[in-house]
């Protein structure tokens, strides 16, 4: 993880790149000046930690350095004391880097004992309006990453106006950078450049890596999909799915245990019910590489906690500290598919796996909409 200090005291800057730094667990190398050509058996950093310049032109060539080399960034400006913030807010419309800053804001929280706000920017015209799949998935998503005691929606007026008044002088405000295609040339001007003109507390911005778009296929398949049909606990569906990932040769056999006890406790943390009948209870282990799924239908539900209905589908995420980017995009396309209600009742309508299967397969015009 390359670390800029850019006119920010390193002080300050180090705890919040340590944050990011485990978020990723990425290999990386300390500098002290704008990124160059790497010095010869110097590794390409992978992640970008900076100050956030005052000029924009400085801005513009950290963005342009970090699409160009398509690693994430993060630029930091104002920073306090790590001991002196209040919350952690991360600001999104739901576009591109929405993921990144969900997951971005927990991490960070975490690591200072906060509590994070997720902030839901929307445009005036859907003021009033009944709740949208959109709407629905992006709960979902920040339900999955622990963040739904607090979530906000500001309906979008004069949005840079607002969230300098939203967020005080002791919050971390989160915003995403602007969208790929444009990162590297058209910062000035840019809603985050224009925030940074005005609002004199803490903010960052976060260019992540697009997510990788998955298909159901490349981490779930048939021999890893149950259908439950009895009453039982949250610890007991777990460890359940767990044995069908070992049985089918998708975990191997000691790292059985170490999954279970992954899994639970990120339970204990928060139950990951998020909504939409569907759990995402999932174990990060450091040796395994990838990301895998099991998934089982309960049309009765399973108590996982949480006083929402109890969830009916249940999917148990693994996942290894080096693929956060394909954890993400695999995330997403289950989200995407749930909060669909048909799609839904037609996974309970299944009767074997093969016809799981076959549903999950079966892209819906909405959820294939790009973002």
């Amino acid at each position: 993880m390359l670390c800029l200090p850019d006119g920010v005291d390193l002080v300050r800057l180090m705890p919040f790149a340590e944050a990011v730094y485990r978020l990723h667990h990425a290999e990386g190398v300390i500098g002290d000046s704008l990124p160059g050509l790497q010095a010869p058996g110097v590794p390409v950093p992978q992640g970008l930690v900076a100050g956030w310049p005052s000029v924009p032109g400085e801005t513009q060539a950290l963005l342009a350095y970090a699409s160009h080399s398509r690693v994430p960034a993060y630029l930091l400006r104002n920073p306090l004391p790590v001991g002196r913030y209040r919350r952690v807010i991360a600001a999104t419309a739901g576009g591109v880097h929405a993921l990144h800053l969900l997951s971005l804001a927990q991490a960070l929280a975490r690591e200072w004992s906060v509590p994070a706000t997720v902030l839901w920017l929307q445009p005036p015209s859907v003021a009033g309006a009944p709740e949208t799949a959109r709407q629905r998935l992006e709960i979902l998503l920040a339900r999955s990453f622990a963040l739904e005691p607090a979530i906000e929606v500001l309906r979008a007026g004069d949005i840079v106006r607002q969230l300098d008044s939203v967020a005080g002088p002791e919050d971390l405000l989160l915003i995403g950078a602007p969208h790929f295609g444009v990162a590297a040339y058209h910062y000035e001007g840019s809603l985050p450049e224009q925030l940074a003109r005005i609002h004199q507390g803490p903010m960052a911005m976060c260019l992540s890596e697009p997510p990788e778009r998955l298909a159901f296929r490349e981490f779930l398949w048939e021999a890893n999909i149950c259908l439950v049909n009895e009453p039982i606990d949250r610890l007991t569906m777990i460890t359940r799915l767990t044995d069908r990932l070992c049985a089918s040769g998708i975990l191997p056999a000691d790292l059985r245990q170490d999954c279970i006890e992954a899994a639970m406790a990120r339970e204990r943390l928060s139950s990951t019910a998020v909504g939409c009948q569907t759990a995402l209870p999932h174990a990060r282990l450091p040796r395994f590489d990838g990301v895998a799924a099991a998934l089982a239908i309960a049309p009765g539900g399973i108590d996982f906690g949480a006083e929402r209905d109890p969830p009916r589908f249940i999917y148990l995420m693994l996942t290894s500290a080096t693929s956060y980017n394909r954890y993400l995009g695999a995330l997403a396309r289950i989200a995407r598919l749930m909060v669909i209600p048909a799609r839904r009742q037609a996974l309970l309508d299944a009767t074997t796996p093969t016809a799981v299967m076959s549903v999950l397969e079966a892209e819906h015009p909405a959820a294939a909409k790009p973002r």
